[in-house]
């Protein structure tokens, strides 16, 4: 204890629980001064050094000041935030491996929960001896608000830690490392540290592996197999069974097993796995795991991965798997892997029927497939049966050669003759024009019969058929027109008002009301009276499906005329469509 006091002294009464001046641990002290004033505005002080014993708020009260001139002052109070550094422990999880085996080690780092606040800038590493060694990536995480970034952590490294660390009082900031040794190690931490709010410095701590060299332990296998052989174009499963039939031990950490599919099979998630596993894919790789234990002597559960064969695994593959992890010592893991030659197939195919209804002169577009499943050339045709028998039916064969089910770009340049040659996986897509006679009467009906003849390079050759049916339908067309006031802002109706300078638009909305598909649409308006046309307005702003526009011809801007749109494509029975355009009030 001490202080200063201009022309006196200071000296203290020890009170109850006080042993020493400078040491006082619990009770209170009176502190008395003589033989000095304190003038007007002036001051004395007094210094105590204290200690604490444990972390927390501490506060701190003092009584009223008393003087000679019986007067006194209100008392005084402070709080001193008491921090502890953090601890730490570690364990191997199991502390006990065969040589080249796999333990879980786990650092954790702890801030006391009685400490007034988060601890901040918390560091510690952990830097290995002997042949100790990470056998995978490392990781940090911390509970609460907490935070910390890993350092070291890598495969095959010899270090791990974390720097830069957040822990909230009573919180935790663990790391998580795989290692591997050949030889028993004990290795001990840094002290963690912390920079802040003080700077602290916890205990160390250490942690025994022990390695049996020559013991008991896994020492695991991999069986691959399917069932028949694949088709392209079909999903099927590859069954998979992790044995510990050579081990003298039971398996003591997570199983994964990596199969890399060839090129040509793709990985179906559906229906894949099995008990106690679980799978993901990433690109060609497939990965499942497993935390089961496999006793030794014994097999796993069987793990399922479904594929779909695709054309470019013809006519073979081989698909490699391997199975690792279970706390295997490295030295058992020469037999980790399996294969499995797998043989596929082609199955060529044409897809798919049609059926449509159109009024009487119109005509219908069908859409046709051919997939191969082998090299060779493919050729087409069509024969049709009328219902009732009557002259005028007729179609042409086109290429799709963009495969998108419409008569764009070059597909209606010619007719489709000859053959095309293919390899395994190719699609060539066709269109079926169907042109009905004018006079067909309500009901009548044609059905096409499409053949695909494919003569494969190496084989016999095959015929795939499909079936087009076109029925005549009644025909019926409605019409209706709005407008609407753009520069007010207005809604769209059948009456309307607008001012001179103002803008209005018009809005015609068609309706197929007939039962039979319309290929071919043309409407005609015209700007009204005292209006002229707003050029480049004329528009299609609501189009079905597969129903293509075009304004044919319209008005220069600011003269009146007469304006048409041209559809083409596909308008159903019952389906609707707009079209649109402005004009100025003269």
């Amino acid at each position: 204890m001490g202080g200063t006091c201009a022309g006196g002294s200071v000296t203290s009464r020890l009170t109850t629980g006080v042993t020493a001046f400078g040491a006082i641990t619990v009770g209170h002290i009176s502190i008395q001064a003589a033989g000095y004033t304190i003038p007007a505005s002036g001051s004395c002080t007094v210094i105590v050094n204290v200690t604490a014993s444990s972390a927390g708020v501490k506060a701190n009260t003092s009584s009223a000041l008393t003087t000679t001139q019986g007067t006194t002052t209100a008392a005084a109070s402070d709080t001193l935030n008491v921090y502890t550094p953090p601890t730490v422990t570690k364990t191997f999880t199991p502390a006990s491996i065969a040589s080249g085996g796999t333990s879980s080690m786990v650092i954790v780092v702890t801030s006391p929960a009685a400490n007034p606040g988060n601890l901040t800038g918390v560091s510690i590493d952990d830097i290995y001896t002997g042949t100790l060694v990470n056998n995978a990536a490392g990781s940090v995480s911390c509970s609460g608000a907490g935070s910390a970034t890993l350092t070291g952590g890598a495969n095959a490294g010899t270090a791990v830690g974390f720097s830069g660390g957040t822990i909230v009082p009573g919180g935790t900031c663990t790391i998580t490392q795989s290692v591997s040794a050949t030889t028993t190690n004990t290795n001990t931490t840094t002290a963690p540290a912390a920079t802040g709010p003080v700077a602290l410095t916890g205990p160390v701590a250490d942690a025994m592996l022990t390695v049996t060299v020559g013991g008991a332990a896994p020492d695991l296998t991999l069986t691959k197999t399917h069932s028949g052989s694949f088709v392209a174009g079909g999903t099927y499963a590859y069954t998979l069974t992790v044995h510990n039939t050579l081990g003298t031990a039971p398996t003591s950490a997570t199983i994964t097993v990596t199969d890399t599919l060839p090129a040509g099979l793709t990985y179906v998630a559906a229906g894949s796995g099995g008990t106690g596993w679980s799978c993901s894919a990433s690109g060609q790789v497939v990965t499942c795991t497993t935390a089961s234990i496999i006793n030794a002597g014994a097999s796993g559960n069987p793990l399922t991965i479904n594929v779909l064969a695709g054309a470019a695994a013809q006519p073979s593959v081989t698909n490699n798997a391997a199975v690792s992890g279970g706390g295997e010592p490295g030295g058992n893991s020469g037999n980790n892997s399996a294969t499995d030659p797998t043989s596929v197939g082609g199955v060529s195919s044409l897809r798919t029927d049609g059926t449509q209804t159109v009024i009487a002169g119109g005509s219908v577009i069908y859409t046709h497939q051919f997939f191969a499943g082998s090299a060779g050339a493919v050729s087409f045709s069509t024969a049709s049966i009328p219902n009732p028998a009557m002259s005028g039916w007729s179609n042409l064969l086109y290429r799709d050669f963009n495969c998108n089910g419409v008569m764009d770009g070059s597909d209606g340049a010619a007719v489709l003759s000859g053959a095309v040659a293919v390899v395994a996986g190719d699609q060539v897509c066709i269109l079926v024009k169907e042109f009905v006679p004018a006079g067909a009467p309500t009901g009548a009906q044609d059905q096409i019969t499409v053949t695909a003849a494919f003569v494969p390079a190496a084989g016999a050759s095959s015929n795939y058929t499909r079936t087009d049916l076109t029925t005549v339908g009644a025909s019926g067309m409605t019409a209706s027109k709005e407008v609407r006031n753009v520069s007010s802002g207005g809604v769209f109706g059948t009456n309307n008002a607008a001012l001179p300078g103002q803008t209005l638009e018009y809005r015609i909305t068609f309706t197929n009301t007939g039962t039979a598909t319309l290929s071919t649409v043309i409407v005609n308006d015209a700007t009204p009276v005292y209006t002229t046309y707003l050029g480049g307005s004329a528009g299609c702003p609501g189009l079905i499906t597969r129903t293509t526009c075009s304004v044919t011809s319209e008005p220069a801007n600011a003269v009146a005329g007469s304006i048409q749109w041209s559809m083409s494509g596909s308008l159903a029975a019952g389906a609707s469509a707009t079209v649109g355009f402005q004009v100025k009030v003269d």
